[in-house]
Parts: C-alpha cells; structure tokens; sequence
C-alpha cells in the first residue's frame, strides 16, 4: 500500500472519529440529521445527500436532511434521487455502490437514472438494534466513479454511528415533548380545578366540567348527569320501591334542553358502562345507542367514579371527520375524577344548605308558635295589673309579677333562638 492511501485512510478515519464525536454532542434532531449529511458528504466528496427517516404515522420514507458539497439545505424532492438504489439498501441492510448508474445493469433502466442523469451514487440503511431507522443517500450527478469500495465502507460504518445518535436524539427529542404536554396538561388541569372547586352550585359544577371535556376534545356536542333513586313521588307509583336511574342535567350542542332528562339502566351504553366499569367508544352511533339522543357519527361515554362507585356519566358526540383518539379518551377520564371530587362537594355543600335551611324553619316555628300565646298571655297580665278586672290582692299582684317576670325570660329566649337562627 502506497503512503499516498495511507494517508489518505488515516485522514478518513480521523475525519470519522471527528464527526463520530461531533454528533454525540447534541440531543437536537434537526441538528443531528443535518450534522450527518455534512459530515458524510465531507468524508465521501458527494456532490449532495439525502437522509431519509421512517415516519411513524404515514409508515413510508420521509426525507428529514438534503444537503450538497456547500452544507447549504437543498430542496427535498425526493423524485431526483434513485428510490430503486434506496429500497435495495432498506430490504437487504447492506450499502449499495454504483459507480455508474448510467451503466449499471441494476438501476440503468430506472426512470430517476435515466431522466436525472445519475452516476455515482452510494447509500446504506440506518440501523440500530436490528430496527431500520431509514437510509442516508449521496450521490454525484455529474461524474462516474466518483465513489469506491473504501467510501462504501466508510459510509456504511458512519451510518452505523449516525443511526445512534439519531435514535438518542429522536429519543430525546420524543421524551422532551412528552415532558412538556405533562407539564401542560398539569398546568392545565391546575386551572379545571381551581375553577371548579371555586363552586359549589351543582349545576355550575357540571357545567363547567362539560365546557372542559367538549373543549379539549373538539366534540360537537355532549350531556353530563349523575345517577340517582327517584321516589314514589316521583314516578307516580305508589308502595313502589326507589328506581334508580340516569339524570342528565347538562346539555351542549345543537339541540340544548334546559330540563333534565331520565336514561334508564338498560339502555345498552349505560348498561355496559355499569357492568364494566370503563369508558366506552362507539362509532356509527345507531339511535338505540345515542344517550342523550344526540345524532353522531363517534360517541364517548366516561363514567364519574367517586370512591369505587359510579355516580354519573360525560357523553360526548363527534360528527364526522372527527375522531376521538386515546389522548381524548384518558383526558376526559382524568377530568371526570377531578369533577367527582367537585360535585361530591357541591352535594355536601346542598346537603348543609338543605340541613340549615331546616333548622331555620323549625326554629322560626317554635318561636311563631312560642310568640302567640306569650303575646296574649302578656296582654292579659297587663289589663289585670291595671286594675280592669277588679281589685287585686296582694297575693294575686305577687303572682302576677312571676308571670310577668318568666314572660320577659320567655321572650328572652325567643329573641336568642332568632338570633342563632341568623348565624
């Protein structure tokens, strides 16, 4: 071996150990990938590359770097490079040199050979693991032979390399924007619960929860109620025991109802729900399945789980070309635990309204009912004292101004009993 290749190998692998050092330095992937183009296209003299990715989503090659000799960004189009040469690569994990495509048997006929007028051209897939992350392309368009077995090599090890910091970053990249929706929808959730725990009105408690869900999950429209027994009273049956059923209180959407309305426990929805515990999706809502009786074309049904026990349901509705995904579905629940904690404060909250409004009217009862005969009573203590029914003795006068006396304590009372009926 001359000293000339020598040289030339050692400056290789120096400029390789250089980018290889490069790279692991940042976890940004936008600057990974355009760091590997420029350092390949450095090490291999190709007159411009392409890097290639997965994407994850569309399940095809999405090109995420195109740079040329310059390191200045280039367009994208991926019709302009040999997608022949790249899914070679891909499908058998090895590089692939052509050091003229114009005459190379394998890619010669290719419609991107021949209308682009390639030539040299290497690639080699982007593997880590055992799992292709894509293909780093480079080529040179205007001279054959451009690239040999050594660049080959050299390529194929620096992909390697280059798949590893990739991954790392993507990595990175995926675990920093999931860090940041959770602290976004920490943020988020700080603010459902302040509003809602600033009331204690039930209505406004449901109202507010289901302005959140309807909100944050682009739904057309949807319903929120709780679980409840209706009396005697209230289903017109008399010596019948309680019939629990859905109450829905709240309404949003294209047809909002101002009065609550009754679900029975068979409806097939609510049914399934109770029996099992979870939310429940349906697409191409039929009118049986509806809860609200709401037309849709998605409906999400998520119970409201207070201490193991269902005690309501949000019901959302989409109509077409919206879709419910498993991001809205885990939102809505985590919110409906944080609207069981509200309503069950609310319920609280009308429980010791209730109870104070009982003792106020009992205690303004027995004061009326006390106040009556003490005021007749006082009336004719007073006409005896002066003196209208006759002469009084001084025994009788003595016995007067007992009950005289026990009249001011009496209604010393009363006056107390209003005023704890004003705390």
């Amino acid at each position: 071996m001359s000293n000339q290749l020598i040289e030339r190998q050692e400056a290789r692998l120096a400029a390789l150990y250089d980018v290889s050092s490069q790279l692991g330095k940042s976890l940004d992937l936008g600057e990974v990938l355009n760091q590997v183009m420029d350092s390949i296209i450095q090490l291999t003299g190709a007159e411009r590359g392409f890097l290639m990715l997965y994407d994850a989503e569309q399940g095809h090659l999405q090109t995420r770097a195109a740079r040329n000799f310059d390191q200045e960004t280039i367009e994208a189009d991926a019709s302009n490079i040999s997608k022949t040469v790249i899914e070679r690569a891909i499908n058998t994990g090895e590089g692939i040199l052509s050091s003229n495509a114009q005459e190379d048997e394998r890619f010669s006929g290719q419609e991107s050979v021949v209308g682009y007028q390639l030539r040299s051209i290497m690639c080699a897939p982007l593997q880590v693991r055992g799992h292709t992350l894509g293909a780093v392309y480079v080529d040179n368009r205007l001279f054959s032979g451009v690239f040999e077995k050594d660049d080959l090599g050299l390529l194929v090890t620096f992909a390697n390399q280059a798949a590893i910091a990739i991954e790392n970053a993507r990595l990175f990249t995926q675990t920093d924007q999931a860090l940041a929706r959770r602290v976004e929808e920490l943020s988020l959730f700080q603010r459902i619960d302040q509003q809602l725990n600033r009331s204690l009105e039930l209505n406004q408690v449901l109202s507010l929860s289901l302005n959140w869900a309807i909100a944050l999950t682009n739904a057309a429209g949807g319903s929120i109620g709780l679980f409840e027994e209706l009396e005697n009273e209230d289903t017109g049956l008399l010596n019948a025991p309680p019939i629990q059923i859905l109450r829905l209180m709240v309404f949003r959407g294209e047809e909002e109802h101002s009065e609550s309305r009754f679900v029975d426990l068979d409806h097939p929805i609510v049914r399934q729900i109770i029996k099992e515990g979870r939310s429940v999706l349906t697409h191409n809502v039929s009118e049986e399945e509806s809860v609200d009786g709401t037309p849709a074309s998605v409906q999400l049904a998520v119970p409201i789980v207070q201490d193991g026990e269902i005690t309501g349901l949000i019901t959302l509705e989409t109509q077409q070309n919206i879709e419910i995904n498993r991001e809205d579905i885990a939102f809505v629940e985590r919110l409906a635990d944080r609207a069981a904690v509200a309503i069950k404060n609310a319920k609280l909250y009308e429980a010791i309204h209730a109870a104070n409004k009982a003792k106020s009217d009992f205690i303004s009862l027995v004061a009326h009912e006390l106040r009556v005969p003490m005021t007749s009573i006082k009336g004719y203590t007073d006409l005896m004292n002066a003196g209208l029914a006759g002469p009084l003795s001084d025994q009788q006068k003595q016995f007067l101004e007992v009950i005289r006396r026990n009249l001011t304590r009496m209604s010393s009372l009363i006056s107390d009993l209003s005023d704890i009926n004003h705390i």
